[in-house]
């Protein structure tokens, strides 16, 4: 047995001295590799930065020209704007004086008709305080009369109970007599 074990760790031992180098020989084609990628990349990535330069530029003429318009389109509407102020404010002045001549004379037909209204509400109401008290004295009248009638109608009805509870008491002493007598039977 020990003869097997000294064979079987030699064969190992070999087997994993070629595993090494051929793993040595891989990492090396990896890290050639690794520098030719890395150099293409490095030149793409310059052109890729020598083309954004080149857009940058291009771009920034073309938002200077357009600041440059944008100031002059402001400018141009400053002044419009501006004229359209003073406008305004010519026209806030001339409606001003038209609001003020309107309220004076909206204030005095206002105050002409809250006194023709005073005057007219006041004989309205005492047309109606008159109606109201007319119908009021009618309306008296009428429930003593109904009152009384209604006192009557109650008076009749009360009677009619009192005439059939009377009857029902008797029948019921007449029924538990003959109950009674049964019993006793």
């Amino acid at each position: 047995m020990a003869e097997t074990t000294e064979s079987q760790a030699t064969t190992s031992d070999d087997n994993t001295h070629w595993g090494i180098a051929y793993l040595r020989e891989d990492l090396q084609d990896i890290r050639l590799q690794m520098r030719e990628d890395s150099k293409e990349l490095r030149e793409q990535i310059a052109e890729t930065n020598n083309r954004i330069d080149q857009f940058n530029q291009s771009l920034g003429q073309r938002i200077d020209e357009t600041n440059n318009r944008i100031d002059q389109f402001n400018q141009s509407l400053g002044q419009r704007i501006d004229e359209t102020n003073n406008r305004i404010d010519q026209f806030n002045q001339s409606l001003g004086q038209r609001i003020e001549e309107v309220n004076l004379s909206l204030g005095q037909r206002i105050e002409e008709v809250n006194q023709s209204l005073g005057q007219r509400i006041e004989e309205v109401n005492q047309s109606l305080g008159q109606r109201i008290e007319e119908v009021n004295q009618s309306l008296r009248l009428q429930m003593r009369e109904d009152s009384k009638e209604l006192r009557l109608q109650i008076i009749e009805t009360n009677k009619r109970i009192d005439s059939r509870f009377a009857y029902l008491i008797t029948t019921m002493v007449a029924i538990a007599g003959i109950l009674i007598a049964v019993i006793k039977l």
